[in-house]
């Protein structure tokens, strides 16, 4: 009986063990659980959502070319990479509220980023290219470390608080410069004048003039009227003394025209609405318009400066406060909208003394009170545009559901907008049909489009990126710069990414290649920039009248 327990014993314990042992070629099993110890890293976050390239790598390649300025052997730690991004932005972006946007991408931190003094000086510098000048004198002033800063970034703080209106921090940042070239002379002048040390200003010249450090023809003819209390040319110049002439412009006599020139630079609306020596109406003129700049196209401000020009400085016995009250209601949001036509609305209004003027007004405080005219809502110079170009969506899409309940609106109105492109962009109608003929409009619309994942004819899009555009002037995309982004956008280089894809559209976004703007919005989508992509779209839409 113990014989046979045991060998019962013995052939349970075999069963078991082949019922554990494993199969050809399977690993190792125990009849103990195995118990893993815990893990003591937090789980991966998901992967972000990819964004398929709109173009074949194949019709994309076509139009590569490399560029001058970009070398795209860059490795992906070289802080260089960084900065040859940085000073291959536009100077100009089609919207102000496409360059804040874009400001406050390169003003935030950058974790890791490297670079030091160089990367730093970079963004600085892209900073004040895109009117950023507070934030561009916050980051320079990171440089500081011990009471010591780099020469090249005092510099560019100086110039910073120089345009930013805040003359004491201007020249309290260049004082410590030693004056080795025309930037710091400049200043070093402007700074001693300002604070009352004429003979100081003079010397300061005069010791440059000994070095061999001569400021520029016009610098000096400005430097002379400065001196002798003449008043100042209304005018910057690109030449290193941009800080100093900021800074003079900003307090001493101008020698003013009636109006101010249609193309004056905001940092120079800025400096002249500061000045105590100018007339107020002047003033209130730069101000305003200064204002009214941010809420425009650039194309559209041109158009339409000379306009507010005469409605500012209009000699028909208003007084200052009066007219300042105008611009005012020209400057809000409401009225700004309405843009030319609203403005051409008030000139005759203020003229003729009638009703219009508490329309417009009315208009400013509460604008779905009031009935919606057709011409003004769908109209280049109406309501939509401003509003897509300053990425109010929504307040587009709000004004669109008012005018189609307004009585004397009809759907053919509605079809016949002159914003169809751009409505369609802002998400706010389906895209509209396209031609036959290939064209640079039918690619660029069918990019932008592409690049904002709307549905599009894929046939149509790739005929028209192979296809010949005699006379187009576009510049082809820079190769290094569109594998830069595509790995920065891939690998989460949200900062990076950003830069890139506005590089790849240098030396202007309008006149971009149709795969570069494409390639560009993708980028910016695969980094998470969805707003920012819908906004350069949009804004790119309205600079082409598409």
């Amino acid at each position: 009986m113990k014989r046979s327990a045991r060998t019962l014993s013995r052939a349970l314990l075999a069963a078991l063990w082949l019922a554990a042992a494993p199969a050809v070629g399977e690993e190792p099993r125990s009849l103990v659980p195995r118990m893993e110890p815990p893990s003591s890293t937090a789980p991966a976050p998901p992967a972000p959502i990819s964004v398929a390239p709109l173009a074949s790598p194949d019709i994309a390649a076509a139009g590569l070319a490399a560029v001058p300025g970009w070398n795209p052997d860059f490795s992906r730690s070289d802080p260089k990479r960084l900065v040859a991004m940085l000073d291959r932005l536009p100077t100009a972006l089609p919207s102000e509220a496409l360059a804040t946007r874009l400001a406050a991408r390169i003003a935030a931190p950058w974790a890791g980023a490297g670079g030091g003094v160089a990367l730093l000086a970079a963004r600085v510098r892209a900073l004040l290219r895109l009117g950023a000048a507070r934030e561009a004198a916050a980051l320079a002033l990171l440089g500081e470390t011990g009471g010591q800063m780099n020469p090249e970034l005092r510099l560019l703080a100086a110039e910073a608080f120089a345009t930013a209106g805040e003359v004491e921090r201007a020249c309290a940042v260049a004082e410590p410069l030693e004056a080795t070239d025309t930037a710091v002379v400049a200043l070093d002048f402007a700074c001693a004048l300002l604070h009352g040390q004429a003979p100081r200003a003079t010397l300061a010249l005069e010791l440059a003039r000994e070095r061999g450090i001569l400021p520029p023809a016009s610098f000096s003819t400005f430097a002379e009227a400065a001196l002798s209390g003449s008043p100042l040319p209304v005018e910057l110049a690109e030449d290193g003394t941009r800080a100093a002439r900021l800074l003079l412009l900003a307090t001493h006599p101008l020698a003013l025209t009636a109006t101010l020139p249609a193309s004056a630079p905001p940092a120079l609306l800025r400096a002249v609405a500061r000045n105590p020596e100018v007339p107020v109406e002047v003033r209130l003129d730069a101000g305003e318009r200064a204002a009214i700049l941010g809420q425009f196209t650039i194309s559209e401000w041109r158009s339409m400066a000379s306009t507010l020009a005469d409605v500012a400085t209009a000699s028909d016995g208003r007084s200052p406060s009066a007219r300042a009250h105008l611009l005012r209601a020209l400057a809000g949001e409401g009225v700004a909208l309405a843009r030319a036509a609203l403005l051409a609305r008030a000139v005759t209004a203020v003229a003729a003394g009638s009703e219009r003027v508490r329309w417009l007004e009315a208009l400013s405080v509460d604008a779905e009170a009031l009935p919606v005219d057709r011409s003004l809502l769908f109209a280049e110079s109406g309501i939509l545009p401003p509003l897509l170009a300053r990425g109010l969506f929504e307040r587009a899409r709000a004004w669109l559901e008012l005018a189609a309940t307004t009585p004397d609106e009809t759907r053919s109105d509605r079809e016949r907008a002159r914003l169809p492109a751009t409505l369609a962009l802002a998400g706010l109608s389906p895209f509209p049909a396209s031609g036959d003929r290939p064209s640079v409009q039918r690619a660029l619309l069918h990019a932008l489009a592409d690049g904002l994942g709307i549905a599009i004819d894929a046939d149509a899009w790739t005929a028209l990126l192979v296809a010949e555009m005699p006379g187009d002037p576009r510049p082809p995309p820079s190769v290094g710069l569109w594998h830069a982004a595509s790995d920065a956008a891939s690998s989460g280089r949200r900062g990076e990414a950003v830069l890139a894809a506005f590089a790849l559209l240098a030396p202007a976004v309008e006149a971009a290649q149709p795969q570069a703007l494409a390639h560009a919005l993708t980028v910016l989508r695969q980094a998470g920039e969805d707003e920012l992509a819908r906004l350069l779209a949009v804004a790119v839409a309205l600079a082409l009248r598409l």
